[in-house]
């Protein structure tokens, strides 16, 4: 099964288990969701390369990097941005080549800053 054919698979059973409101993203084949102040996408990439991009994408933006985590199949980031604000990435392989990320911003999210996030992990994956 290709990439194009699982990513579509798993975006539209994201889609079937919760309300989501999808807007389009063709750099990675994939959509992007938000679920209670959380965005969610996949990405066609493994693990390591997701994780470095993410880890990049916080540097790139100037955000303070609190900790991070991984093992082969999870992620887990957490920053803040200049005014305190906890931002915290999840990544998730769904498969070898397909990275689920989820991105929350404060307490209910800000979907200006998860959306930038997502847009320097783009340019580089």
């Amino acid at each position: 099964m290709n990439n194009t054919l699982k990513l579509t698979l798993i975006a539209a059973a994201l889609s079937a288990l919760s309300p989501v409101a999808f807007t389009g993203c063709t750099a990675t084949n994939s959509a992007v969701s938000t679920v209670r102040g959380e965005v969610h996408t996949l990405f066609s990439s493994d693990m390591e390369t997701a994780f470095q991009t993410a880890s990049l994408a916080i540097a790139e933006l100037k955000f303070t990097k609190l900790s991070e985590k991984r093992d082969a199949l999870t992620g887990y980031l957490t920053s803040t941005t200049s005014n305190g604000t906890k931002i915290e990435i999840k990544l998730r392989a769904e498969t070898e080549k397909v990275i689920s990320v989820s991105i929350r911003v404060g307490a209910f999210g800000d979907e200006r800053i998860s959306q930038a996030i997502i847009a320097r992990m783009k340019e580089r994956l």
